[in-house]
Parts: C-alpha cells; sequence; structure tokens
C-alpha cells in the first residue's frame, strides 16, 4: 500500500510540472507580442503633439517608413458617468497614433478619433454595470468620450487619442516593422529625429522567459538520462547494460538536439565571430540595462500585462524546476 502511495504522489508530482510547463509556455506566447515593437522613454525630452506630427511627416518621406505611437499615462484620473453619477478611479494613456501599437490584441482607436475612447470591462462594469458600453459616453476629467470599444488586457485604464498640439509624450513605441535588428532600429529611427531618450528592447523579457521555460524539459532529461547511465552501468557486463548505454547514447543526442533547435536568437545577439568578447561584453550591457529599464520603470499599463506575464512565467520555471529536481526518478 505503501508503494502505491509513493507511486501516486509521483505521478501527482510529474503532472505538476506538466502544469506548470503549458502555463509558463502560456506566458511566453504573451511575451511574443513583444518582439514586434521598441519602447523609447523620453521622461528627460518629452515630445508634443506637434513634434510627433513632424516626425511622421518625416517617416512618410523614407522608403520603409516606421508605424510609431506616442503615449503617456496620467493616474488617479476620475472617470464619470453623468447620466447615472458614478465615478472610478483610472490611469488614463494619451495616444498620439495607432493605440493597438501600444495594446495590442484589443480594440483600436483610429489616429483621427479626437472623441473616442476605450475603456477596460472593469471600469465598464463600475461606470455601467454591465460591459455593453460602445457609443456611450464618459467624462474623464471634464472632457467628454464616446466609447468605441472595450480593452481587456488590463484594469482601471482608459485610451483615448490627444488632440492637443502642446500635449507632451513621455513615451515612444515603434514598431519593428518585420525587422528583427533592434540595434539598427535604434541607430536609424533615433538619429533620424534627433531623439534623447533611452531605447528599450521589448524582447528581452520574452527570449528569458523561453529560456527558462526550457530548463524544465532540461532538467528532467538530464536527470532522467542520469538514470539510465546508472542503470546501464549496474549491468555493463551484461547485454542488456551494452544495449540500455546505446539508447541512452541515441536518446541523450535527440534530447539535445531538440532542445537547441527549439533555442533562437535575434540577428543582432549573433556575433561574426563567437571570440568577438568585446560584442558580447557590449552586448551584456545593453541588455542588463534595457532589462532593468523595463522591469524598474514606473509601472505603465501598456507594459504591465508583459512584466507580469514574465514574472508569473518565470515564478511558474522556478517551482517546477524545483519539483524536477526533487521528483525521484
Amino acid at each position: 500500500m505503501k508503494k502505491y502511495g509513493k507511486g501516486i504522489f509521483r505521478t501527482l508530482i510529474f503532472a505538476a510540472i506538466l502544469l506548470l510547463y503549458v502555463l509558463a509556455q502560456r506566458q511566453a506566447r504573451i511575451l511574443t507580442a513583444c518582439e514586434r515593437t521598441a519602447l523609447i522613454l523620453l521622461e528627460s525630452s518629452p515630445l508634443t503633439g506637434a513634434d510627433v506630427e513632424t516626425m511622421r511627416r518625416t517617416e512618410q518621406e523614407q522608403k520603409q517608413p516606421r508605424e510609431f505611437a506616442a503615449w503617456s499615462q496620467e493616474n488617479e484620473v476620475k472617470a464619470e458617468n453623468v447620466d447615472l453619477a458614478r465615478t472610478h478611479t483610472v490611469a488614463t494613456v494619451a495616444v498620439c497614433g495607432r493605440s493597438d501599437l501600444i495594446l495590442e490584441g484589443t480594440a483600436r482607436l483610429d489616429a483621427d478619433d479626437r472623441d473616442g475612447c476605450l475603456i477596460d470591462a472593469n471600469t465598464a462594469q463600475k461606470l455601467f454595470g454591465n460591459t455593453n458600453v460602445i457609443g456611450l459616453s464618459v467624462e474623464l476629467s471634464g472632457k467628454k468620450k464616446t466609447i468605441r470599444g472595450i480593452l481587456y488586457d488590463t484594469e482601471d485604464t482608459v485610451v483615448y487619442e490627444e488632440s492637443s498640439s502642446d500635449a507632451k509624450f513621455t513615451n515612444l513605441t515603434v514598431s519593428t516593422g518585420g525587422s528583427i535588428s533592434y540595434e539598427n532600429l535604434r541607430q536609424d529611427f533615433m538619429a533620424r529625429h534627433a531623439l534623447d531618450g533611452k531605447f528599450v528592447r521589448m524582447d528581452t523579457l520574452g527570449w528569458i522567459l523561453g529560456l527558462l521555460v526550457l530548463m524544465i524539459p532540461l532538467v528532467l532529461g538530464c536527470r532522467l538520462l542520469m538514470r539510465c547511465l546508472q542503470a546501464a552501468a549496474a549491468y555493463r557486463r551484461e547485454r542488456a547494460g551494452l544495449f540500455l548505454l546505446a539508447a541512452t547514447a541515441v536518446c541523450a543526442v535527440l534530447f539535445f538536439w531538440l532542445i537547441v533547435g527549439q533555442i533562437s536568437l535575434p540577428a543582432d545577439m549573433i556575433p561574426t565571430k563567437w571570440s568577438d568578447f568585446g560584442f558580447w561584453s557590449d552586448f551584456l550591457q545593453k541588455e542588463r540595462q534595457s532589462l532593468l529599464l523595463l522591469l524598474l520603470t514606473e509601472k505603465q499599463k501598456p507594459l504591465q500585462g508583459f512584466i507580469e506575464s514574465f514574472y508569473l512565467g518565470a515564478g511558474e520555471c522556478l517551482a517546477a524546476v524545483i519539483l524536477a529536481l526533487k521528483v525521484k526518478i
């Protein structure tokens, strides 16, 4: 009976590891959206609405114009339903450009829609009692906006297109346009518009979490291969031992080939010479700065979902690896 109890316990542990692996994979898929954009922080030299329009005209003159959206966030703003006398405190995100660049997978505001806004489902419930609110009106600090759609990937947030040419924007989200070289994007786009800001690679979270997810099968696979080698060593003088050793070697090669095949790095992360230590030093320093800026900056609503997915996925990977190290194979 005790033997069956141990077997059931191990089965539950393996099921927990599999569940954590699936959940971590889900968070990693959410972060794939980061691969399509870069972030430029402009706190020290914010752009005005007029500056953004000048940048847009300059981009339209290029052979390969870049899509971008300037935005800034204001916290503790009162959203009000005047008809029902309901209020709710939200963070407002003023956008100049495509709203779906900063909040992918949500409803989209047209760049020339100065009267519309997007609100999240929780705010809709607080103000109207349901989420069937498209076409209804909400007031933000005395400004009346018509609701065009619902945001499902954030909470307590209202997004609207800023119409004032004097409005200041502290963040810039730039589409990679299918390009995988963030370094070229940084040098090209920032130099063209003489931007004085901090460039943040948005794909860093994704590939770090991707490596953490691969640690789960890697740890389990290594432990299983070690157990097979121990079994083969115990029967090394018998034909079964030799067969097990050969099978283990083949499985090890296939396993590591599959693991390595899942590791994909952007082109600008790969030096022309692997012995180029100057490249690695410079690259690691830039990646460290980029990651710290992303994780330690003031929590902005357009970034919050990605950062939460990263932390959640990393925690799931850590828990799965600990279980994989503890379970008896």
